[in-house]
């Protein structure tokens, strides 16, 4: 029978070596304050909003138009 293999020894992590004296930690400079956000204007974004959305669904109408109209195309050719 073979001898039993030792069991594992774990003595803890190395020892940290001290700073040197008179040593200290960096000082980091502390930020100016933020800024003041200029006044939003509710309405002229509202506006611009409304306007997007409109362009949305008039792009989407064309869109779902062109594809029907193309499908239609395709039935028409396979049944003639």
């Amino acid at each position: 029978m073979p001898p039993a293999a030792p069991s594992p020894h774990y003595d803890g992590p190395p020892r940290a070596t001290p700073p040197p004296r008179g040593w200290r930690v960096p000082v980091v400079v502390n930020a100016a304050p933020p800024r003041r956000m200029p006044a939003q204007d509710a309405g002229t974004a509202e506006a611009v909003e409304r306007s997007a959305k409109t362009f949305s669904v008039g792009l989407g109408i064309v869109a779902g138009s062109v594809m029907l109209i193309l499908l239609l195309f395709v039935v028409i050719r396979a049944v003639a």
